[in-house]
């Protein structure tokens, strides 16, 4: 049995992550009354901002509002495995009624332990051949570094932080992924550049990355993320639509990217409907962008329970 913390909605199905009525994460009854809600959003300081040309967003000693959000992603289901089993059932008792000869059909199916089966195939340089123009230097200019150390996180049971030699070092809780935005760093027609590293080049089954196109307020309400993981060299893009997270690019191999602890820099520029995403200065893909939404900003996006260093965030307009 699993109850919502939040409308107190009991449902029988353990499968189920979320809530059916508001998405809030669901508990076990028996330790319901034990499980503190997920934390609103908070006030954080105002991080001070490098202005190499003029002074992007509000002036120093301002406030300003950051957004705190953990959402949780969930492992593949073993319902889903045994429904396929018994797909492949119906089929073949239907192949063999009708007369069809039955040859045979290989199904692999991974446990929850498994990593996901990735299609090995390096995008970046497919694609880098067939538009060579995407490789030339963005025109843009420069309007901010933001130096993510000095950003002051109140940490939760689903964050923590550490500010360390020129780096911001988040690690999320085991399972989670945790999204940080700011108010004023528009993302419409702009090119917005992200240094990230994995300091101890773990595992990172959801991936760490940029998000550009976000609610102000209203966290994973509407966004994009460019998300990478250096242990395999892949990439992939999600949306997040009313907190719920849909692959938009799948894991997919890049040699653009940089292995182990070595730093990468998450590019995407965005041109009115589209978002193209470069990786160490790599053309890697272009995707659309379905929501039409202008006054977005950029985030950040931490996951598993690996320390994961933020160093700078720039602005080109």
């Amino acid at each position: 049995m699993k109850i919502c913390p939040k409308c107190n909605k009991r449902y029988s199905d353990e499968t189920l992550n979320f809530c059916l009525e508001d998405g809030s994460v669901l508990t076990s009854a028996a330790s319901a009354a034990s499980i503190n809600e997920p934390p609103p959003t908070v006030m954080v300081g105002q991080p001070q901002q490098t202005t190499p040309n003029q002074p992007f967003g509000n002036q120093p000693n301002q406030p300003q509002t950051w957004d705190n959000s953990p959402r949780y992603q969930s492992p593949g289901s073993g319902s889903s495995s045994k429904t396929w089993l018994w797909a492949i059932g119906i089929i073949a008792l239907v192949m063999v009624l009708c007369g069809g000869g039955f040859i045979g059909l290989a199904l692999i199916i991974p446990s929850e332990d498994d990593d996901p089966v990735i299609e090995k195939k390096d995008v970046s340089s497919r694609e880098n051949k067939e538009n060579p123009v995407r490789n030339e230097k963005d025109d843009r200019e420069l309007k901010g570094t933001i130096d993510l150390s000095e950003w002051d996180i109140q940490e939760n049971e689903f964050i923590s932080s550490e500010s360390k030699d020129g780096n911001l070092i988040l690690t999320s809780k085991k399972g989670f992924y945790y999204v940080i935005l700011t108010k004023n760093v528009k993302t419409y027609n702009t090119t917005i550049l992200l240094t990230v590293k994995n300091l101890e080049s773990n595992a990172s089954d959801l991936g760490y990355g940029l998000v550009v196109h976000s609610h102000p307020t209203q966290v994973l309400s509407k966004d994009y993320a460019f998300l990478i993981r250096s242990d395999k060299r892949q990439y992939r893009i999600v949306r997040h639509t009313d907190k719920k997270e849909t692959n938009i690019v799948d894991w997919t191999l890049s040699t653009a990217i940089k292995s182990g602890s070595q730093p990468n820099v998450i590019e995407v520029r965005v041109n009115d409907g589209n978002m193209s995403l470069y990786i160490n200065d790599e053309f890697i893909t272009t995707v659309k962008d379905e929501t039409g939404y202008k006054n977005g900003v950029a985030g950040i996006y931490t996951s598993d329970d690996i320390p994961i260093a933020f160093q700078t965030l720039k602005i080109r307009e």
